[in-house]
């Protein structure tokens, strides 16, 4: 077998090792429960609940709210709702497709890589064999899949959208750097398009690609009148694609400064605080590093900046040292760029969260082929050197898949997960929120209540708090006081007011007090036309007073926005049961049986109505 044949077979069983050991690292969180946003995004957003491949649900799961009129990162989107339609609502199977999407990113890094270390001048700047630049490649990649910061982004289901936007913003970069390295340039420019388009229908934070771009022309590629033409089109693609997402752009921009409590030099301190941070964990991959939730220390006034202000200056010199080193080693300028340009959006341009781990799925990537180009000088030397870097590979990837495995232990129990992030962001309310929401899962409402009593104490997010002492209070069969901790969000009249206004609606309706419940409802219609509770306990309310016709038309509105909601198809099925449309009646309580078929009240009323249905007299 000659050499040529060798490295195929090679880079086949690296692929299945590859996945074999992401498998297995993954593994321990494989059946735990949804966590945070994923649990409004999957379970509360309905429309993510295909129960079929209709183009009318296939095209109500690529929007973000059900009834809404445009989309919203379609592509991932699509991807949890075929998830849905394939395995329910079972958190192992999101994961294992979260696994398979990050396996996939892998190998579309390698191709990345291999695609930067074949320009010219990074060619001319470092010889490299073939064997070696695969190596080189698929040992960087390796290194980068198993690293435990990843979690944040593959065992947190709903962050699918980053690992999904990364896989294509991978395959964008290096179908473009060959698109300028080979004489058809033009099949690979179409490649390098379509990719990029399917990683923002997965994430907006793909438009920092065509920052990516520009930093591959000034470091890595010879100007040549096919690399203007890819420029163009670029240029083209960028601003169609930001054409199509500005309006909601500029939405999500207003929302978001309009929750900002920091000022610009602020954030932009705690910026450089939090990038300490991650060049902390990047470098030690030790799960006692990370946190959900992370606190970055941020200065009140500019005579304590001090310590930003070094970590920034830190951030500018690597820097200026890589643009002067551009000549020399490109691909170490090229990998700075790429780590400085893929944050911007998240970093410079948006007052959002300062720290998030599952940030660094995208940007990292040159870390890794930094630390095995420096391996790859050991291998260079060749005798024991050689030994030693192998060595040393081998140790550092088993280390990280270790850690891996234990931090995905961690994320298997969320009580443990939230205890843990509490421990290392004692002064954040967040973290004892999300604690004491899990607490209450379980009935553990004493311990969730001081923790939340803490998280008041703290301040912020008391709107949260005060809706799950709510809940609590209801469960414990308080009423009073669980009006009275809704009724306090009322009185803020905030982001969350429509949650309490459907908290009281549905209380008021269990309390036989349908127009009450139905003036709740129909203000909370007025900021959230598009959930599906809202509309089911506004038909709910309309039966009560008798109004069939207007039930009909609210309850139908319910279903339609929540095709998977057995309960919405039930409270159908009963208001068809009033107005004796038994026909009706029978095919809403079969949709409602068909996705909770364990349900015995659904199981007793089918038999009830079919009989009524088939009975010549109830005709």
């Amino acid at each position: 077998m000659t050499r040529m044949e060798r490295r195929p077979l090679g880079t086949v069983l690296w692929v299945s090792i590859l996945l074999a050991v992401l498998l297995v690292v993954y593994r321990p969180a494989f059946d735990a429960p949804f966590y945070l946003d994923t649990i409004g995004h999957l379970v509360s957003k309905t429309n993510l609940q295909i129960v079929d491949l209709s183009w009318p649900s296939v095209r109500e799961a690529m929007r973000a709210h059900q009834g809404a009129q445009g989309f919203e990162r379609p592509l991932a989107r699509l991807t949890l709702a075929l998830t849905h339609w394939a395995a329910g609502l079972e958190p192992q199977a999101y994961r294992l497709g979260n696994v398979a999407i990050h396996w996939g990113s892998a190998l579309a890094l390698a191709f990345c890589f291999s695609a930067v270390l074949r320009t010219p001048k990074a060619m001319t700047a470092g010889s490299l064999t073939q064997g070696r630049l695969l190596v080189l490649c698929l040992g960087a990649s390796t290194l980068w899949a198993l690293h435990p910061v990843h979690t944040g982004a593959v065992t947190y289901v709903i962050q699918r959208m980053t690992s999904l936007s990364g896989l294509f913003f991978f395959l964008s970069t290096g179908c473009y750097l060959r698109a300028r390295s080979t004489e058809r340039s033009w099949r690979w420019g179409v490649a390098a398009a379509a990719c990029f388009g399917l990683s923002l229908a997965s994430k907006e934070s793909a438009f920092t690609a065509p920052l990516v771009v520009l930093a591959a022309e000034t470091f890595l590629l010879p100007p040549r009148a096919s690399g203007r033409r890819l420029l163009l089109g670029t240029a083209i693609a960028g601003i169609l694609a930001l054409a199509l997402y500005l309006p909601r752009l500029l939405g999500h921009v207003d929302i978001m400064y309009g929750w900002a409590h920091l000022a610009p030099w602020q954030h932009l301190a705690g910026a450089a605080v939090a990038q300490a941070r991650y060049a902390l964990v990047l470098l030690i991959p030790d799960p006692r590093l990370l946190v959900l939730d992370a606190e970055v220390p941020v200065p009140a006034t500019l005579a304590a900046a001090w310590p930003p202000a070094l970590a920034a200056l830190a951030l500018v010199a690597g820097a200026i040292l890589a643009w002067r080193r551009r000549k020399t080693q490109p691909v170490l300028a090229f990998g700075v760029a790429w780590y400085l340009g893929t944050q911007a959006i998240e970093v410079l341009l948006l007052p959002m969260d300062l720290y998030f781990e599952h940030r660094l799925y995208v940007p990292s990537a040159f870390w890794f082929l930094g630390l095995a180009w420096a391996g790859d000088r050991w291998l260079g030397r060749g005798g024991w050197s050689r030994f030693a870097a192998v060595a040393a590979a081998l140790a550092l990837g088993t280390a990280e898949g270790g850690a891996t495995a234990r931090r995905n232990g961690l994320w298997a129990d969320p009580i443990a997960f939230h205890a843990d992030n509490v421990r290392k962001a004692p002064s954040k309310p967040g973290p004892r929120i999300n604690l004491a929401s899990h607490l209450a899962r379980v009935g553990r409402h004493a311990e969730a209540t001081a923790l939340l009593e803490d998280a008041l104490a703290l301040g912020g997010k008391d709107e949260e708090a005060w809706l799950l002492l709510a809940g609590m209070a209801e469960e414990r069969g308080d009423r009073d006081e669980a009006a009275a901790w809704a009724q306090r969000v009322l009185a803020r009249g905030a982001r969350l007011t429509w949650r309490a206004q459907r908290f009281l609606a549905a209380m008021r309706l269990e309390a036989g007090d349908p127009g009450g419940a139905e003036a709740l409802v129909l203000q909370a219609l007025a900021t959230r036309p598009y959930d599906a509770v809202l509309w089911e306990l506004r038909g709910g309310a309309e039966a009560a007073r008798g109004a069939l016709a207007d039930a009909e038309e609210s309850l139908s509105r319910a279903t339609d926005l929540a095709p998977g909601s057995a309960r919405a198809w039930a409270s159908l099925s009963a208001v068809y049961s009033r107005s004796r449309s038994w026909s009706q009646a029978l095919a809403a309580i079969d949709r409602a049986v068909a996705r909770e078929p364990d349900n015995p009240e659904y199981r007793r009323r089918r038999e009830a109505i079919a009989a009524r249905a088939h009975d010549p007299e109830h005709r």
